[in-house]
């Protein structure tokens, strides 16, 4: 099942907090999310076991979906930028 199919089976309307940790897989789970539709104000993903492309390619996606970065021990957390739509919908 794909993150939009699960997230259109109990009709989802918003995601505050996006917690990501499925050991090495973190960043195809990103690229799966739809943050087009849905923008978290909080993403936090597990970044110890990602190569150095894995993590550029996490913190890009991040970045262009309008999120600030940071590392945190073991996991990046991104939190969204002040004036970017939270919820439902494009900003």
């Amino acid at each position: 099942m794909t993150c939009t199919e699960l997230l259109d089976r109990y009709d989802v309307q918003r995601v505050d907090l996006l917690q990501i940790d499925v050991e090495g897989f973190d960043v195809e789970i990103l690229k799966m999310f739809p943050f087009a539709r849905l923008k978290p104000i909080l993403v936090k993903y597990e970044h110890d076991s990602l190569d150095a492309l894995q993590r550029a390619d996490a913190i890009g996606l991040l970045h262009g979906h309008g999120d600030d970065t940071f590392v945190e021990g073991e996991d990046t957390v991104a939190i969204l930028r002040s004036g970017t739509a939270a919820g439902g919908g494009a900003s």
